[in-house]
């Protein structure tokens, strides 16, 4: 090893670079390619733009076209089929055989028989193929994982964006090469992220350089050596654990309901992350991932009822956790106190309904401000505890506290932690498990934290590096990390924490501006709704005291609030997303107030043969009325 630390970790890190020395380091041996002409038969059809996205059974009917790698698609928005036909030579029929595929856009995988396997993104663009299964299916979305944006994420999207299939190939994936690939990433890690003057970094330092004098890409066994040399190395290091403070670590994948592209995308994105992370559940049986929002859920039950089934047996095997409570996660500014109730009745009569039973913590990683009326509400619907992280964006004045109860309007506390790693898109590396505890403002009084980690905002979740890493260790230097879910996390941290302070009042986000302002004409047709669906509900119930009539109208009711509290999303309310999903938004409130409108009348209708005036606001008014009974009397 070279006695200068620098020059041996520049060239440790380059034994993993795709950039330096890719022909002859670690990563050169991860994949061996199968050059084979004809392996692959690849065809497309293409949705007619104006066309609803069709189906897998609708689709596998129509024409697809021949077509070749270095085509592109486009252009933004547009949805491409493709249909692959594999030839597997039979020298390769044994082997452990992938798909590497490369459009640089979002893509769901089917099997023949419409099947929905996984996502194929930029974070995860190989799939396993099966040795009986010959033909396969991808529905190519012409978007990136955040949407179309002009070179940057908060830029007008631009609608003539294409997609190149760059590589789609058949390929071996060397798995002893990329068990050692894994070890070693996390040996990085340790490396880059704990005191250079330690003992474990100074061990850490040793160990990867000997890998690399070690490592010879034509000697499969010096891989499996050099990796039977690192788990030594993290077994010791879980070994001398001193455990001074849990994380928890929780697999999570945040899907904005709408933002940089629309609710029809969301549905398509919510079956590409959440079919993934099944996958992920078969590889890794204590792996356990959570996912919010009733409204995400039932677009799944609806569009894909194959993929819903296997989420519910993976919720009853206690690794696909459904969490939040409310139909989406909302923004807590603008609604009023009737919706958010309506957000957890809805959204935790959905959960009991179809996972039997309701969530007890409230998931809002990503609002722009939560209102002092929650902590009471969040009681009264049944939860018991609260998580979210977004006030560590504050760019102002940081809030003091990790750990505490939160203290609403009426008294009622709810005990509320922010997860001090500061994101919800943890990778599950060692940086931020060590600012976990660092960052961790009530150590003192709680000696836990929650880590979530997986990619998020335009879905995804966590990967398989993302798993292997939690894999190999138990934690370090006095940290202790176990895979869990939220629900156990919050009953081990009531349970063991002592004397934890208390915030009373609104929790106030210093960072996003416009959010009372923003999109104006969607902020004026939610309040409108909402007061007409007060004043609707107040007349069905003068008409149920008169006809006994009501559960014929309840269908209608639920479908009009569901409507108004999925654009009550946080970053549909406050304005924040893009023109096209205020299109949307629009269609959908002059719908709600057609709907509303039509109520009234048959209301008025069956109550016609008696004069009721009804006030239906909380103040005195006084004006004149002038009746003309229908007789003309």
């Amino acid at each position: 090893m070279k006695k200068h630390r620098n020059i041996t970790l520049e060239r440790i890190q380059k034994f993993i670079s795709t950039e330096y020395f890719s022909n002859y380091n670690l990563t050169s041996v991860l994949y061996k390619y199968i050059r084979v002409p004809e392996t692959i038969k690849l065809s497309v059809y293409h949705v007619p733009m104006k066309e609803s996205t069709p189906s897998f059974g609708d689709v596998t009917g129509r024409d697809f076209v021949p077509v070749k790698v270095g085509q592109s698609f486009g252009p933004s928005w547009s949805t491409h089929w493709f249909k692959l036909e594999f030839r597997i030579p039979p020298e390769n029929r044994d082997d452990n055989l992938y798909c590497m595929w490369n459009t640089g856009s979002e893509g769901l995988l089917f099997d023949a028989n419409g099947k929905a396997i996984q996502g194929l993104t930029d974070q995860r663009n190989t799939f396993l193929i099966d040795a009986q299964m010959n033909t396969y299916y991808i529905e190519m979305a012409c978007l990136g994982m955040f949407g179309n944006g002009q070179g940057n994420l908060i830029f007008p999207p631009d609608n003539e964006r294409y997609f190149t299939l760059s590589e789609c190939c058949l390929l071996i994936k060397n798995m002893d090469a990329w068990d050692l690939f894994y070890d070693y990433k996390l040996l990085v890690g340790i490396i880059e992220n704990t005191p250079p003057d330690s003992q474990l970094n100074a061990d850490a330092l040793y160990l990867a350089n000997e890998i690399v004098n070690l490592f010879d890409k034509s000697d499969s066994y010096s891989w499996k050596q050099s990796s039977s040399m690192a788990k030594e190395f993290f077994q010791k290091m879980n070994e001398s654990l001193a455990n001074n403070h849990e994380i928890i670590a929780t697999g999570h994948c945040h899907i904005d309901s709408a933002w940089l592209w629309d609710y029809s995308e969301t549905r398509r994105k919510c079956a590409r992350s959440w079919s993934s992370q099944l996958l992920l559940m078969e590889q890794y049986p204590n792996y356990e991932f959570v996912c919010s929002q009733a409204q995400q859920y039932e677009w799944v039950e609806n569009d894909y009822p194959e993929l819903f089934k296997r989420i519910q047996d993976k919720k009853r095997e206690g690794q696909f956790v459904p969490i939040g409570g409310s139909w989406v996660e909302m923004d807590c500014n603008i609604p009023s106190g009737e919706s958010f109730i309506r957000q957890f009745i809805y959204g935790q009569e959905y959960f009991k309904s179809r996972f039997s039973e309701r969530c007890k913590v409230f998931w809002l990683p990503d609002t722009f401000g939560y209102s002092s009326q929650l902590p009471q509400i969040i009681k009264q619907c049944g939860m018991e505890y609260f998580f979210t992280q977004k006030l560590s964006w504050n760019n102002i004045n940081k809030f003091p506290h990790t750990t505490f109860y939160w203290k609403g309007l009426d008294g009622t506390r709810v005990l509320t932690h922010f997860s001090p790693a500061d994101t919800y898109c943890s990778t599950a590396n060692p940086k931020d498990i060590l600012y976990c505890v660092k960052n961790n403002k009530d150590k003192d009084r709680a000696a836990h934290s929650l880590l979530v980690y997986g990619h998020g905002d335009g879905g995804g979740g966590p990967t398989e590096e993302m798993l292997e890493s939690l894999q190999r260790f138990a934690g370090f230097e006095g940290i202790k990390v176990d895979m869990g879910n939220p629900n156990t996390f919050f009953e081990a941290l009531e349970e063991n924490s002592r004397d934890l302070m208390e915030w009373k009042g609104e929790l106030y986000f210093e960072l996003h501006r416009g959010t009372y302002t923003s999109q104006a004409k969607n902020k004026y047709y939610n309040r409108l709704c909402e007061f007409k669906m007060h004043n609707l509900e107040l007349l069905s119930v003068f008409r149920f005291a008169k006809t006994r009539k009501f559960n014929e109208m309840k269908v209608n009711f639920d479908q009009i609030w569901k409507n108004i509290l999925l654009n009550q999303f946080h970053d549909v309310l406050p304005g924040s997303s893009i023109e096209k999903v205020y299109k949307d938004s629009t269609k959908i409130y002059e719908n709600v107030l057609s709907d509303i409108e039509q109520l009234e009348n048959s209301i008025c209708e069956d109550m016609r043969e008696t004069l009721v005036v009804i006030n239906p606001w909380p103040w005195e008014l006084s004006f004149v009325i002038e009746y003309k009974p229908r007789n003309g009397g």
